[in-house]
C-alpha cells in the first residue's frame, strides 16, 4: 500500500540520517574525554590564555608598520613597543591586549587601528611531562604542538611505559579534565583522534 511504502521510506530516511550524523560526531564523541565532563577544547583554548612573563607574542598593525614586530612579557608583565614604549600585558588574553594597544594608538597617532595579536610561545605557562618519559619536566612550547610533538621533545617514552598516556588540562579558572589515550593507538596503530592537540599549561603522565 501506499501508507507501507511511505513507511518503509521514512525508516530508510531515519536510518540514513542516524548514520550520516554518526560519521559526523563519530570522531569527537570517541575523543571526548574522561573526568569533569567538560569539553576539553574550552578549557585551555588560546582565545581565553591569559599572557605571562616570557611569552612571545606577534603584533601587527596595519595602519603603523613600524609596529609588525615580536616581542616577548617581560618579567614586569609589559611589552615594550616601539613608538608606545611599555604596554601592560600581564592577566590580559590576546584579544583584551590587542584592545588596549588598539585604545593607545587612536588616542595617540591614527584615527583608526587595525589590531592582532598572536601569542607564538607560552612560557609563562607552560606544559609539564612526567612519568615514563625520557626527560621529564617543563617545556615552553610554541602553542602549535600534537601529543607526539610533546612526547617527542621530552625525548619519548621509556621502555616500562604503561597502557596509557593521560593529559590533565588546567584551566585559568582552576577547572581541569583529564584525557585517556592509549598508548598503541597513539604510536602503534596511527589513529589521528589520538594525536590530540597539546595547550598551555597542560600536565602528561
Amino acid at each position: 500500500s501506499s501508507n507501507g511504502c511511505w513507511n518503509r521510506m521514512t525508516n530508510s530516511m531515519r536510518r540514513f540520517s542516524a548514520f550520516f550524523f554518526a560519521i559526523l560526531l563519530g570522531p569527537a564523541l570517541l575523543a571526548q574525554p574522561s573526568g569533569t565532563g567538560v569539553p576539553a577544547g574550552t578549557l585551555a583554548a588560546s582565545g581565553t590564555y591569559r599572557l605571562g612573563p616570557r611569552d612571545l607574542i606577534s603584533v601587527k598593525v596595519f595602519e603603523v608598520p613600524e609596529l609588525n614586530v615580536e616581542s616577548r612579557v617581560s618579567e614586569k608583565g609589559t611589552v615594550n613597543l616601539p613608538l608606545i614604549g611599555d604596554v601592560s600585558a600581564a592577566g590580559l588574553t590576546a584579544d583584551e591586549f590587542g584592545a588596549r594597544l588598539q585604545q593607545l594608538l587612536e588616542e595617540r597617532y591614527v584615527d583608526r587601528a587595525s589590531v592582532a595579536i598572536e601569542v607564538r610561545e607560552f612560557r609563562s605557562r607552560p606544559i609539564v611531562l612526567m612519568g615514563a618519559v625520557k626527560s621529564p619536566g617543563n617545556l615552553a612550547f610554541p602553542g602549535r604542538w600534537t601529543l607526539l610533538e610533546a612526547l617527542a621533545a621530552a625525548g619519548g617514552l621509556t621502555e616500562n611505559h604503561g597502557d596509557y598516556v593521560n593529559v590533565l588540562r588546567r584551566a585559568n579558572n582552576g577547572l581541569t579534565d583529564q584525557i585517556a589515550i592509549k598508548v598503541d593507538d597513539l604510536l602503534v596503530h596511527g589513529d589521528p583522534r589520538a594525536n590530540i592537540p597539546i595547550f598551555a599549561n597542560d600536565l602528561i603522565n
